[in-house]
């Protein structure tokens, strides 16, 4: 079964995403939360266009995700590549 949309507006663009099994509630935390890191990292390192802030934000949550799936530290990251 295919899963509910449900439409949101980031960066100004309305976009309708797949809510994987979320309530709406939840989902909007995630958008909320995106939508922070987003300006954040255009705030910080003046990256305007959307597209890359989108890339470079999906890198940080891999790498974050891989950590956690990994049981990796940065301390332990930075053994390895030494």
């Amino acid at each position: 079964m295919a899963d509910k949309m449900a439409e949101f507006k980031i960066k100004g663009r309305k976009m309708n995403i797949p809510n994987e099994g979320l309530s709406p509630l939840d989902l909007g935390v995630i958008v909320d939360q995106l939508e922070k890191d987003m300006n954040d990292l255009e705030s910080k390192s003046g990256v305007i266009d959307v597209s890359k802030q989108a890339i470079i934000t999906a890198i940080h949550y891999a790498t974050e995700l891989f950590k956690l799936k990994n049981n990796v530290t940065t301390d332990n990251a930075e053994k390895k590549s030494q």
